[in-house]
């Protein structure tokens, strides 16, 4: 009986783990949107946040920000990864100064 109950758990922790997988991977990439909205997920281009900090803070390791919409950048941005901006033929419009240094490994598409 113990081991058909093991073997169970077993079964359903490697479901878990599997399923989890896709999910992992759309964690690398966020998006951003002027009519966005922080309390967003950012990982479909429908559901957008709206800052650029917030999509940043959302990729600790690092990944891909793509701008869903045009955006304004209203404040200073630290990137501490390797972060992809993806424009997507979108622009970005700087609201006021921005000081700010880019993290050593960044690209800019």
């Amino acid at each position: 009986m113990k081991k058909k109950l093991l073997a169970v758990i077993l079964v359903l922790t490697a479901l878990v783990v599997l399923a989890a997988i896709p999910a992992l991977a759309a964690d690398n990439i966020v998006y951003v949107s002027g009519t966005g909205s922080n309390t967003n997920s950012g990982l479909t281009p429908e559901n957008p946040v709206k800052d650029l900090s917030t999509a940043v803070g959302l990729l600790p390791n690092g990944g891909t920000i793509v701008l869903a919409a045009d955006i304004e950048l209203k404040e200073a941005i630290t990137v501490v990864s390797a972060t992809t901006l993806n424009l997507n033929g979108h622009d970005i419009t700087v609201a006021a100064p921005v000081v700010g240094q880019p993290a050593p490994d960044y690209a800019l598409i």
